[in-house]
């Protein structure tokens, strides 16, 4: 090649790479001497090392007119500048997925008053008001269908494409889609209350958590020092042989070779696609701390109402009559019991009139005037509502369809399963036994549920508990981790480390799946990453690698972390 060619080449390189090793490597340099200042070696140590010996080596070779490994430093910074993207990326994932919910929230709905249909906000609705919703509309509430078919896209809240097809007395909630049909739908909870806004503001609040060092940023002090030591070792003594000019391409070799990108590549990656594995499959992770604490768990405990069971009583018996009279004076009531006549009363197609004054009797139960009689609906004995001068009606507790399933699977996996309920002795063991469970601890109040996770906690254990309500918050925050049912009480989605999505309990399990498989990856994506690292360094140090090829052979570790993580999304999928 033409000698001022190779010339006019070696200059540009070196204009290049100057606002690289200056402007765009800056971050490494700060991250450095905040650490050197505060006595910690930090992972950005090695790294600004190695660009300040390359630019400083560059500058020099180009005034001489010899090679440089320029092109290595611009590389070196680019892998790293990616990484740290990446990682940022996924600390902003909880405040990107919070706005987004709020951005996307339902701005207007179709309320069915006496006059007929009306255009009001979301935040004027009240339970027991009537939407109506047609094709191509959002649904602006939680609630119950009471009229229609359609099938509707919940993409929003699951991330699944697939629609979910409902009709009369099936539950839907705000920021659905209808793609087809059209629904009347009893608003249950609204604005502020709904899953919608709720998953919202917990995921907001989860940036306000600490969050626990990754095992790579346990190991990157030692790999700094590590790594610093033996390029020391390195210019010592080939200095003393072989001569400082002779020496210095090795000492260069062996920083770049033992360039930490796999180290801030290896937790980001693997997490965020344990994250998204989970996501797709109905578990909303705040964070990935979250993801790395279920990792973790040894034992399981589920609350009972909502969690481990539906949530509302189911009707065994009543007569149509006296269940329109419930029905009309509980249609405004957010209570379990109330929603469970409501939604037996629509699916029995039975006419439920709005009554008027409907009011709570502390104590008692609720009243109200229909057609100009007073109907008072009072609590009986267990499981029973009765309708003063009217009937009974009898509801039964039932777990979930998916529970016993689910406990079986995670007692497959060697996680002992434990019913913590604050219910009566003789609900709670039939609800265990139907669950299939290993321990059932009854009447246990807020209070007593923490001194039972803290027992569990002086043992060793670690402690998955998943609930839904206000007095399960406590608990949800003294576990080592804590899932919160998607229709939950807001308290409990804003301390949870992540929010089931869907209906059922499957997405505990997956998520469980998920996380173990990223700390796998994580765990994988390092031994391999350091096994490659110890290898080069000696091949670098003995100086059968040059700047050169090692600016080759460092993308190469971060390569394997590549294919790590995109393991987790398989290994999920074949356990489930």
């Amino acid at each position: 090649m033409d000698p001022r060619f190779t010339s006019l080449l070696q200059w540009t390189n070196l204009i290049l790479a100057t606002p690289v090793a200056l402007w765009a490597a800056e971050p490494f340099f700060v991250a450095a001497w905040a650490g050197l200042r505060h006595r910690v070696l930090h992972m950005d140590l090695p790294v600004s090392v190695g660009v300040a010996i390359l630019y400083g080596h560059g500058v020099f070779a180009t005034f001489r007119g010899e090679d440089s490994y320029l092109d290595s430093l611009t590389m070196l910074v680019a892998l790293l500048l990616g990484g740290r993207l990446l990682e940022q990326r996924g600390r902003t994932r909880a405040a990107e997925a919070a706005s987004s919910l709020a951005a996307r929230a339902p701005r207007s709905a179709r309320r069915v008053g006496e006059s007929g249909p009306e255009d009001v906000s979301p935040a004027e609705l009240r339970p027991g008001d009537v939407l109506e919703v047609a094709l191509g509309e959002e649904i602006a509430a939680d609630g119950l269908v009471t009229e229609g078919e359609a099938n509707v896209g919940m993409a929003l809240l699951t991330g699944e494409s697939e629609p979910r097809p409902v009709r009369r007395g099936d539950r839907v909630v705000a920021g659905g889609v209808l793609l087809d049909g059209g629904l009347r739908v009893m608003v249950e909870a609204a604005g502020e209350s709904t899953l919608l806004s709720r998953m919202a503001t917990g995921l907001r609040s989860a940036q306000a958590k600490p969050t626990p060092p990754s095992l790579p940023d346990r190991i990157a002090p030692v790999f700094t020092a590590a790594t610093l030591t033996v390029a020391a070792a390195t210019f010592t003594l080939g200095a003393l042989t072989l001569g400082v000019h002779d020496t210095l391409p090795r000492v260069i070799a062996v920083l770049v070779v033992a360039c930490p990108c796999a180290l801030a590549l290896a937790a980001p990656l693997a997490t965020a696609a344990g994250l998204g594995a989970a996501a797709r499959r109905g578990l909303l992770f705040q964070g990935g701390a979250g993801l790395r604490r279920l990792a973790e768990v040894d034992l399981v405990a589920f609350d009972k109402t909502g969690t481990l069971t539906q949530g509302e009583p189911v009707v065994v018996e009543a007569d149509d009559a006296t269940l329109r009279l419930a029905a009309a004076v509980e249609r405004q009531s957010l209570h379990p019991i109330a929603r469970g006549i409501v939604a037996e009363a629509v699916r029995r197609g039975l006419p439920i009139p709005l009554a008027q004054g409907v009011r709570e009797v502390p104590g008692v139960g609720v009243e109200g005037v229909l057609d100009g009689r007073l109907i008072r609906v009072r609590r009986g004995g267990p499981g029973e509502v009765i309708v003063e001068g009217q009937g009974r009606i009898s509801l039964r507790d039932v777990i979930r369809p998916d529970a016993a399933r689910t406990v079986a699977r995670l007692k497959a996996l060697g996680l002992p399963v434990v019913l913590l309920t604050g219910d009566g002795a003789e609900v709670a063991a039939r609800i265990g036994a139907e669950a299939g469970v290993d321990e059932v601890l009854a009447e246990h109040d807020p209070e007593a549920k923490l001194a039972a996770l803290r027992r569990w906690q002086a043992q060793g254990r670690r402690v998955l508990f998943v609930g839904d309500g206000v007095n399960d918050g406590p608990a949800l925050s003294e576990a080592h981790a804590g899932v919160a049912m998607g229709g939950g009480a807001a308290s409990s989605v804003l301390i949870a480390d992540a929010v089931i999505a869907r209906e059922g309990l499957g997405p505990v399990l997956a998520g469980i799946f998920a996380a173990r498989a990223a700390e796998r990856a994580i765990r994988g994506n390092l031994t391999r990453s350091l096994a490659y690292n110890v290898g080069a360094v000696a091949l670098a140090a003995a100086g059968l690698v040059n700047p050169l090829v090692a600016a080759v052979l460092m993308p190469l570790s971060s390569g394997l972390v590549i294919f790590g993580a995109l393991r987790v999304e398989r290994a999920v999928a074949k356990e489930l």
